[in-house]
């Protein structure tokens, strides 16, 4: 009989052990792919961001699917990038006087 009650320690105890840890590893792993991605969307250009919001806007509410999440979440990565940066002064020449 305490060799059943040690077995099952062991187990609940293997199973609370796995289950943290795989708790754990998958918090990591959405913590790096929210990482990378907000790397990518720092890395873009003025003009990629503005392309990116263009997008975002014109997408309606779709389902709420883990792509619909995602999705989510790289809009709101790509506004806030757009919302830190400061803006750009564009420096125009004026076309030059047709001849005449």
């Amino acid at each position: 009989m305490k060799s059943i009650v040690t077995t099952a320690a062991a187990a609940a105890l293997l199973a609370a052990v796995a289950f943290v840890g795989n708790g754990y590893l998958h918090t990591r792993r959405a913590a790096r792919s929210a990482e990378v991605q907000r790397a990518a969307v720092h890395a873009m250009t003025q003009q990629d961001l503005a392309a990116a919001i263009a997008r975002c806007d014109a997408v309606t509410a779709r389902d709420p699917t883990a792509a619909a999440r995602r999705e989510a979440a790289y809009c709101e990565d790509v506004a806030r990038e757009m919302d830190d940066r400061p803006l750009e002064i564009v420096q125009r020449k004026l076309a030059a006087p047709a001849p005449q």
